[in-house]
């Protein structure tokens, strides 16, 4: 390399350091309102044992956890908690300043029978429509949150098996994309139309559809949560992380290993999202891992994305769209 040709490279390399100083600088002042606000978790706690359930793995006990949540709710709320041990359940619904605290030594189980996840109003790949619940929600509510270092497993692999199972009978027939609406199954924890929502140190195993959905809500935090997708095979459809026509949301510390999108924005598909009309916007997704899975972060998926702001902290970058 001659000397000319070192200061160029040198100059080169300068305003590299420099341009990326400048984008470090630059963090647009909305950046630090995502999130959650203040919570207000009252000093109550209701044991899931107390009102029936049984941590022996097979039991369902989807009744008296749920028993649980609604007498801390229906008491000005607190924290349901789990003594040490595994929790087969189908949809919880989580009410407003209650916090589902799943901790070390606890296992919830999702239930392998569709039947325990009656079908709600919600959206799904872009279309609303009646849909199975997910295994947690939170809809509607205020003020609420499941938290702890336990585990959630869906249990998946059955919803997987049959997608895969309706996909070798569509796509000889040209209809590869009606699969994705047919083959119902359930997302992991659903967080729709609330605000001021915490979800925090879970590992999530095996979702069965979705892990995380973020739908019409605002001033949601996801912190330091794990998404292991990928035990005991490779599960279609198990998006990380999605943020669906919500706003104020901030993703951080999360390690994502799924087989499909880790990290999703998008607002709504065709008509349908244009109908609706509610943006992605106001999104920060900063110190996360990506491992595998089909994108590191997908904006707009479906034509109708209409995306605002939105944040990505791996490069300390940001994007307006």
């Amino acid at each position: 390399m001659t000397h000319i040709a070192k200061r160029h490279f040198l100059l080169f390399l300068l305003l590299q350091i420099f341009s990326v100083l400048q984008v470090e600088a630059a963090d647009p002042a909305w950046a630090s309102k995502v999130g959650i606000r203040k919570l207000k978790i009252k000093n109550r706690v209701f044991n899931v044992k107390d009102y029936g359930a049984v941590n022996n793995g097979t039991t369902l006990n989807t009744a008296a956890i749920q028993k649980t949540i609604d007498a801390c709710a229906k008491k000005g709320g607190g924290k349901v908690v789990f003594a040490p041990g595994k929790y087969l359940t189908g949809s919880l619904f989580i009410k407003e300043d209650v916090f589902l605290q799943v901790d070390k030594g606890v296992e919830i189980l999702g239930s392998q029978n569709i039947k325990d996840y009656p079908d709600i109003d919600t959206r799904v790949a872009g279309i609303e429509m009646k849909w199975p619940a997910a295994l947690i929600n939170i809809i509607k509510q205020e003020n609420a949150g499941v938290s702890g270092e336990g585990i959630v497993n869906a249990q998946g692999k059955p919803f997987w098996d049959s997608y895969w199972a309706l996909r070798r009978e569509y796509e000889p027939k040209n209809l590869r994309w009606i699969v994705d609406y047919d083959a119902k199954r359930p997302r992991t924890l659903l967080v729709s139309e609330s605000e001021n929502i915490l979800v925090k140190g879970l590992t999530f195993q095996q979702a069965g559809f979705w892990t995380v959905h973020v739908l019409y809500s605002k001033y949601v935090t996801v912190d330091g949560i794990t998404i292991q997708n990928n035990i005991g095979g490779h599960g279609p459809s198990t998006d990380g992380v999605d943020i669906d026509s919500s706003s104020w949301i901030l993703v951080k510390n999360s390690d994502i290993d799924c087989n499909d999108d880790n990290f999703c924005i998008k607002a709504g598909r065709d008509w349908d999202g244009l109908r609706v009309n509610r943006p992605a916007e106001y999104i920060v997704i900063r110190d996360c891992i990506s491992r595998k899975g089909g994108g590191l972060i997908t904006f707009g998926r479906y034509a109708a994305y209409s995306g605002k702001k939105f944040e990505s902290q791996w490069n300390r970058s940001w994007y307006s769209f």
